[in-house]
């Protein structure tokens, strides 16, 4: 549901990618999101997955969201732990700084598991 390049239309909504970084079990991507049909400010989210996505939203002034999502690797499907206590422990510290530096820590995580 989100681009993987260019921009992506869900209605009114715009989905445009930005950029995309891979570091060990860790994708982290940013998009830019639009409301044509509303726009207007509204406070942070943070979105998780397992692969785990977190994503994270933080409210701009010109009519849209930046978007930051972690999609976390090194969680196959059908394992109850994830393969490396390590990596996830560093996909944790990364939202965890996130939310500090965007949100003052006043962010919302949403879990979302593949």
């Amino acid at each position: 549901y989100w681009p993987e390049n260019g921009v992506h239309r869900h209605g009114p909504i715009q989905v445009e990618f930005v950029s995309a970084d891979l570091e060990e079990d860790i994708i982290s991507r940013i998009f830019r999101i639009y409301n044509a049909a509303r726009v207007r400010k509204r406070s942070l989210t943070l979105f998780i997955s397992a692969y785990m996505r977190f994503s994270c939203f933080s409210v701009m002034n010109d009519g849209y969201r930046m978007v930051q999502q972690f999609q976390f690797l090194g969680w196959p499907m059908y394992r109850d732990t994830p393969v490396s206590k390590r990596s996830f422990l560093k996909l944790i510290r990364q939202v965890d700084k996130w939310q500090e530096e965007y949100d003052g820590g006043e962010g919302r995580t949403v879990v979302h598991c593949l």
